[in-house]
């Protein structure tokens, strides 16, 4: 057997230890184990593993090996590549006869740095990329992992999203940067004699959250097909129908991944203009400076550099729709020339002298309470009245729940046809009832995700609770997004309780589950939060809200 060796990381340190070709080691932070982890929050003992044959134990609880549950005691076979995840920590088998690779974070540590780059972005106004790489069948993934972890920069972040994918996070990256990553990449995976499709997203163009830029990067990307199930959206459905036939202008209004822009394609699909363009803006992604020369357009000489006339993008939109997505993320100085558009219905190019008429009609999304808005000043009142001709709202997938399972089904086959699989995937009744009870802060988007990495992980044709992100689904990790959600939430009460339940646990559960994460770390609150898949502020805000103990520092 050759040399091998184990990772070990917890997102903060890392470190790598030669393993015996007889025996057994022990993994904790114990003085007497044969790896010893000297961290704080790591229990005594962790995992055992076993040298000829490979084995692993996990003697604790909630570990997870190669993403699928390991109870805590039982002795499972491995091959090198195994990957053990208890908590925050992951432990990865090697061998020392390839050059190690570059480190694999876990999806679900993939996921939180992706969250808190959207947000470090939407504050300092910054963009970045999300790449995503599937294999195709019968490509080595050896080779794969090697063109992969040999493209990324020290900074960038690469997971494995599933037997056959990894995903690579692209911090402070423009689409010029980016190109040159996807370069790189084509060409270590010709080197490495390795076919595999690539998927790319852009922050902010192709969305501002996580499932956003998760869903935009998917190899083979397209928008979801019409779907109007259950009576809430049967009532939107004819209501499009209605308005779809005027020229009046339309407002969408609904949380992220609720499927905005597939609503205003449908507006414009039904309209007399569906011949012509349907030209989408996001309102988020166009940078101020040049948001009034793409939109209206310039002469030449306006600037330097304007060395011909361009039209803007309103004047070529003519005899179609606008879509003007993220409307509420439009700077306070061009909601002042958007308004003169809408009302005279012409645009003046930049240096120009004589405006042009422009012949579409405007819809507009977005998530944001844009009367709340008006009021602190940061959206003209008399823009949103002129935008709110006729008012859509979708709402949230919680509140929709009986089209979870039919929907899930749709995606299913959606995931399989864009994965080139022939398999009917359906899903376990534990699967359902899981998915039943989370609260889905990113809705549709959201369950898409979820769904589509379930395809990848699932061997089968039955799509179990091992397939599906469990942590995730029955933690309060969706309290973070609900309580940033800045569209007025729905006060119908949680089923069952005389509350709204945010976090889809029932409160003596929750309390329950971080007085034990409090324990399991020794009141590490850092680590704590971690394992809860929430952030420290908000396990602070529990712990005062639950009247828990606050941790004493060591003196």
């Amino acid at each position: 057997m050759s040399q091998l060796f184990v990772q070990i990381q917890n997102g903060e340190w890392a470190q790598t230890s030669l393993l015996p070709s007889r025996g057994s080691v022990r993994v904790g932070s114990d003085r007497g184990c044969d790896v010893r982890l000297d961290a704080p929050g790591i229990a005594p003992e962790i995992a055992i593993i076993g040298m000829d044959p490979l084995t692993l134990e996990a003697t604790v609880a909630n570990a997870r090996l190669n993403g699928a549950a390991l109870p805590a005691g039982v002795v499972a076979p491995i091959e090198v590549g195994a990957h053990l995840q208890i908590g925050a920590l992951e432990l990865l088998i090697q061998s020392w006869t390839t050059e190690p690779a570059r480190r694999i974070s876990s999806h679900a540590y993939f996921e939180q740095r992706l969250d808190e780059e959207c947000a470090r972005a939407t504050r300092t106004r910054s963009t970045f990329a999300m790449i995503r790489i599937r294999a195709e069948e019968g490509s080595v993934l050896v080779r794969l992992e090697t063109a992969v972890v040999s493209t990324i920069r020290l900074s960038d972040i690469v997971s494995a999203y599933g037997p056959r994918e990894y995903e690579i996070l692209l911090p402070d990256t423009d689409e010029a940067g980016s190109q040159l990553v996807l370069g790189r990449l084509a060409e270590n995976l010709a080197q490495q004699q390795t076919h595999a499709r690539v998927g790319v997203a852009y922050f902010p163009r192709d969305g501002r959250s996580s499932d956003d830029l998760s869903a935009r990067a998917t190899p083979g990307y397209a928008p979801e097909p019409d779907r109007m199930l259950g009576p809430e959206m049967e009532r939107l459905e004819k209501m499009v129908n209605r308005i779809a036939g005027s020229d009046i202008n339309v407002l969408i209004l609904g949380e992220t991944g609720v499927g905005k822009e597939i609503i205003a394609e449908r507006v414009h699909r039904r309209s007399g203009r569906a011949a012509g363009p349907f030209l989408r803006l996001n309102c988020a992604a166009l940078a101020e400076s040049l948001l009034e020369s793409e939109l209206f357009g310039y002469e030449k000489g306006a600037f330097t550099g304007a060395q011909v006339s361009k039209p803007g993008l309103l004047e070529t939109a003519g005899g179609g729709t606008v879509f003007l997505d993220e409307i509420g993320e439009l700077p306070i100085t061009m909601q002042v020339k958007l308004l003169r558009v809408l009302e005279e219905r012409e645009v003046l190019r930049v240096g120009g002298l004589q405006p042009r008429k422009i012949d579409v009609r405007f819809v507009a999304a977005t998530n944001r309470d844009l009367e709340a808005e008006a009021n602190r000043g940061t959206f003209r009142i008399d823009l949103y009245y002129r935008l709110d001709g006729a008012t859509l709202i979708i709402p949230p997938l919680r509140d929709r729940l009986g089209e979870i399972e039919p929907l899930s089904r749709s995606l299913l086959a959606d995931a399989a046809r864009r994965m080139r699989s022939t398999r009917n995937y359906k899903l376990s009744s534990q699967a359902v009832d899981l998915l039943m009870a989370y609260r889905w802060p990113g809705n549709i988007r959201e369950l898409r995700n979820v769904l589509e990495r379930a395809v990848a992980l699932c061997d089968g044709e039955v799509i179990g609770p091992e397939h599906l992100p469990v942590e995730k689904l029955t933690s309060s990790f969706a309290a973070r997004s609900l309580g940033n959600s800045k569209v007025v939430q729905s006060s119908t009460p949680a089923r069952g309780t005389g509350e709204v339940d945010l976090t889809g646990e029932q409160p003596d559960h929750e309390r329950s589950r971080i007085l034990a994460a409090l324990n399991a770390c020794a009141g590490n609150q850092s680590e704590a939060a971690r394992r809860l898949g929430i952030s420290r502020g908000t396990l602070i805000n529990r712990i005062a809200a639950y009247g828990l103990p606050r941790p004493r520092k060591a003196r």
